[in-house]
């Protein structure tokens, strides 16, 4: 059998994977305060670098035999959050992490779990959904400081929504730009949004539809469309 290198054939381009898009805003309170106990308790020490240059290019970097754990300073606080996850995820599941497994992504679900465990998920999102809105997946970014997509893979990872539909999302996701930059705003919020989360979870069900919707968040029902379709935010319907 003869292995050919891509730059010898032709043909269209081959695709390149997109690279994550960073959290931007702040960190849920006490989080890393959190993850810096768990990885002392393992005996590593945890520093704060001021850019990637000083660690290979990473945003995070584990070093075993120094028994340290960098974080690049250059990042919102919620990016330093989910790499230190990230990295504490490294130091548990080193050895327990099979040769078929990519342990990057296996590390990225484990700071998705820990930023939203499944106890929390249930109680969101419920054990079965057909769909999820967008705006849902938005005020439940804000409430726990994971991306929209990271929500969505710990719903489908869950057994909530299944594998088509979270792909058929990620395509969603890929054609409007959002998986290098996702719609909203910065996270955490300051307030809680359970009635808004409430209000589009029976939209999404089916339970009621636009109108009524619009009528529960006490706003017109073109404003609605806006927020529904991720072009405006709840809080910028009521300013």
């Amino acid at each position: 059998a003869y292995v050919w290198d891509a730059s010898q054939t032709d043909g269209e381009p081959l695709p390149v994977p997109p690279a994550p898009a960073l959290l931007e805003g702040e960190a849920p309170s006490g989080l890393w305060d959190g993850l810096v106990g768990q990885i002392r308790g393992a005996g590593f020490e945890v520093l704060r670098v001021p850019h990637e240059g000083m660690i290979s290019g990473a945003n995070g970097l584990t070093d075993y035999e120094a028994r340290t754990v960098a974080v690049r300073e250059n990042m919102d606080p919620a990016a330093q959050v989910k790499t230190l996850a990230h990295e504490l995820a490294h130091l548990l599941l080193a050895e327990r992490i099979g040769a078929s497994l990519d342990a990057e992504l296996v590390c990225n679900r484990f700071a998705g779990a820990f930023l939203f465990p499944r106890c929390a998920v249930l109680q969101e999102l419920g054990t079965h959904r057909n769909a999820i809105e967008l705006q849902e997946l938005a005020l439940l970014k804000a409430e726990y400081g994971l991306s929209m997509g990271g929500i969505l893979y710990r719903a489908r990872d869950l057994g909530i929504v299944s594998a088509a539909y979270r792909q058929t999302q990620a395509d969603l996701f890929k054609a409007k730009g959002w998986h290098l930059t996702e719609p909203g705003p910065a996270y955490p919020a300051e307030k809680a949004h359970h009635f808004e989360q409430l209000v589009f979870h029976a939209l999404a069900e089916d339970y009621i539809g636009e109108s009524k919707a619009a009528e529960l968040l006490n706003m017109q029902l073109t404003q609605f469309h806006r927020i529904r379709q991720m072009d405006a935010t709840v809080e910028q319907a009521h300013a």
